[in-house]
């Protein structure tokens, strides 16, 4: 049920005892109104719109407390007062539609027993003066995270739950201050509007303000968001469209970034991480909408590592134009859509540990049938009566057409390999094996009835995903049973995968997730997405790198602008607005000095 306008709220208990309105933890949650139940006829049941806020928890001693969910549905355009001991009486300007879920927990604190414990309700952007007068509100949520401008990024932060899981942090650009740009003609600092043109004359600066990272810790991920409004879409002139804006990006090397002043030099006076750490971003004339940077973990990690770095500090990020084009904009504060910062962190492990794995699915009992070409299957591991989900890689067709007794070749998900399976061997996946792929994954895509090879790019909050496919087209809105893992590496290949830095590794298994459990020389051991994996070749470039490109019988200064899969790249000639989509590897050179990243 999508109850528009509605708010929440999050309350916990006295010790044993269901007592709620002394300890309200988060009052005011705006509702998402852009969620969409629907009711799924094969599962007799509504979907769902899922949220996801970060609430601190009182550091407490509590056996037999619970957590009070609330969901306050005003009526009309006319505020009500939500009384907790008459939930369904509307008399006097009640609040009548009330909906409550309760979870029993034990909190073992330390500090205080929970009854001895004076509460704070959070002080955010949404709270009103009275806890108890509720009114029609909604708010941005993305992803299942309230996105909205003025909410901090403490209420966005996935806190892992054991030592060797992953966090994850979202900040955005919260305050009119925050986001400016410094003219390197004037050395003028100047605050944005709801836009930001990313020119050469301008250096921009993005700043984070209370990012709750813990110190010392390892960053797996880090990348810049920004919303793009880019040429319009009535300009058909293809050259134009395909210009590319050019920048770097770094962080300013400090344990906690000052506040952006109107000062001459204030943004291009800061010292900022090495030089020989900056990112490259390449964003196209055309586009519009969510840009994300390439990884940004390295810059990161050397704030942490060699700052004074403490959680709730906060982070700025410099954008230095080197070459601009296409008029490009991004949208500030004053818009509804500042620039995010998206962080992924882990406790550092020392060499040899090794992240726990998620667990394996479970088999499903057998359905022999005909299979197709890249079909995916549960198969019978060397005929001992394990099943597991793979799918078909090679089809031995039966010479005499009889199509019961063809041969297959198997690529589980796991990564291993079988060969000369018989239809006895082999089931229909009649449930899928996944409930959920990563961003970034490779994956098949149905497409009008034809499996393509893409990547998932972004995932929605309704549950289905974005999806590009290796030809560059994109489609929206895909759901779960429209894509498909697709293995690429196998349990045995030596690759390199990206710890900071590449590394040889060996590939000891496919995890259920998509990601691989890799081993490196030194014996370390980690779980590995798809892209941070990579095929050893002689000489690579990057995207953002320097390089020389041979056109036309000569040697041009150009830089890499995207790597593609198949080898090739989009590069640039430098000081011109030439672009090449495939550039083949064969023409181009390394930097022979400096250049390099």
């Amino acid at each position: 049920m999508n109850n528009k306008g509605s708010q929440f709220r999050i309350a916990l208990s006295r010790n044993g005892e269901d007592e709620f309105e002394e300890c309200i933890l988060v009052n005011n949650i705006p509702h998402n109104d852009a969620s969409n139940p629907i009711y799924d006829e094969e599962k007799q049941e509504f979907t769902f719109t899922e949220y996801s806020l970060t609430v601190n928890i009182p550091d407490v001693n509590c056996d037999d407390c619970t957590l009070q969910l609330v969901n306050v549905v005003p009526d009309g355009n006319n505020a009500c007062t939500y009384d907790p001991k008459e939930t369904e009486n509307g008399l006097n300007g009640r609040c009548s539609t009330n909906y409550h879920s309760c979870a029993n927990v034990k909190i073992s604190g330390g500090n205080y027993a929970r009854d001895k414990y004076t509460c704070e309700t959070a002080d955010w952007a949404f709270t009103n003066d009275d806890a108890y007068k509720y009114s029609k509100s909604d708010a941005a949520w993305l992803d299942t995270l309230l996105m909205d401008k003025h909410v901090p990024a403490s209420f966005r932060n996935d806190v892992p739950e054991s030592a060797n899981d992953e966090g994850t942090i979202v900040a955005i650009v919260n305050n009119q201050f925050d986001d400016a740009v410094e003219n390197l003609k004037t050395d003028m600092v100047q605050r944005a509007n709801d836009e930001i043109e990313l020119k050469a004359q301008f250096v921009t600066a993005l700043r984070f303000r209370d990012v709750p990272l813990p110190e010392d810790m390892e960053i797996v991920d880090a990348r810049l968001t920004l919303w793009v409004k880019g040429m319009s879409g009535n300009d058909t002139d293809a050259d134009a469209a395909s210009v590319v804006t050019s920048f770097g990006m770094s962080f300013e090397k400090t344990a906690d970034s000052a506040a952006i002043m109107s000062e001459n030099q204030d943004i291009t006076g800061r010292t900022l991480t090495d030089s020989n750490n900056v990112v490259g971003g390449h964003i196209v004339a055309s586009q519009s909408g969510r840009w994300t940077s390439n990884d940004l973990k390295d810059l990161l990690q050397e704030v942490v590592d060699e700052t004074e770095w403490e959680s709730g500090n906060a982070l700025t990020l410099i954008i230095d134009v080197e070459l601009d084009g296409g008029n490009l904009k991004v949208q500030t504060y004053e818009s509804d859509h500042p620039a995010e910062l998206t962080i992924k962190y882990r406790r550092k492990m020392q060499a040899g540990e090794t992240p726990e794995p998620t667990a394996a699915p479970s088999p499903l009992p057998d359905q022999p049938c005909t299979y197709a070409l890249h079909q995916r299957i549960l198969g019978n591991w060397q005929s001992g009566g394990d099943w597991y989900p793979g799918r078909v890689d090679k089809v031995h067709e039966n010479k005499e057409a009889i199509k019961d007794l063809c041969i297959y070749d198997v690529i589980y998900d796991d990564g291993d390999k079988e060969a000369g399976l018989e239809d006895k061997d082999l089931a229909a996946e009649t449930k899928h094996p996944r409930s959920e792929f990563q961003l970034r994954e490779l994956v098949d895509v149905k497409v009008n009835g034809v499996w393509k090879r893409g990547q998932i790019r972004i995932l929605q909050k309704d549950g289905t995903y974005t999806v590009e496919t290796m030809e560059g087209d994109v489609f929206t809105s895909v759901p779960l049973e429209e894509i498909r893992q697709w293995v690429e590496f196998f349990v045995g290949d030596n690759i390199e995968i990206k710890q900071c830095w590449w590394f040889k590794a060996e590939i000891t298994k496919v995890q259920p997730d998509g990601r691989y459990q890799c081993q490196m020389e030194d014996g370390y051991v980690a779980n590995v997405p798809f892209n941070e994996m990579r095929e050893i070749v002689d000489v690579r470039y990057q995207s953002g790198e320097t390089v020389k490109l041979y056109i036309d019988g000569k040697w041009e200064d150009g830089f890499v602008i995207i790597a593609h899969e198949d080898g090739t790249y989009m590069v640039g000639v430098s000081k011109t607005n030439m672009i090449m989509m495939d550039w083949p590897a064969d023409k181009m050179s390394k930097v022979a000095q400096g250049g390099g990243r």
